[in-house]
C-alpha cells in the first residue's frame, strides 16, 4: 500500500494533465458519429467534456476543428485513439463505435 502511495505522490501536474487529455481522446473517439460539415462528412464527437482539455486537443491536432455543439477528430487523432485504446486493452471497445 505504502509503494501505491508513493507512486501517486510522484505524478506531476503534467503527468495527470497528459493522461486526462489522453483519456478524453479516447472517449470522444468511442463516441463519434458521422457529421455532415460544410459538405463533408466528418467524424464529429459532443463537446461533453472539459473545455480546457478539447482546446489542448485542439492545439495538439488529434482535433481538426469545432463549433459550439461538437469536435471533429483528425486522422492524427483517430491514430492516436486507436493506439491509447490498444495502449489500456480496451482495443476490443472500437467495434462499438459508429463511424
Amino acid at each position: 500500500m505504502q509503494e501505491q502511495k508513493n507512486n501517486e505522490d510522484t505524478l506531476t501536474d503534467d503527468a495527470i494533465e497528459a493522461g486526462i487529455e489522453e483519456l478524453t481522446l479516447a472517449l470522444l473517439y468511442l463516441k463519434r458519429f458521422k457529421w455532415n460539415h460544410d459538405d463533408q462528412v466528418a467524424r464529429a464527437s459532443w463537446r461533453s467534456f472539459d473545455w480546457e482539455t478539447l482546446d489542448n486537443l485542439l492545439q495538439s491536432s488529434d482535433l481538426s476543428g469545432c463549433d459550439h455543439k461538437a469536435v471533429w477528430i483528425s486522422d492524427e487523432g483517430i491514430r492516436r485513439a486507436r493506439n491509447i485504446l490498444e495502449k489500456y486493452g480496451l482495443s476490443h471497445l472500437e467495434g462499438a463505435a459508429e463511424a
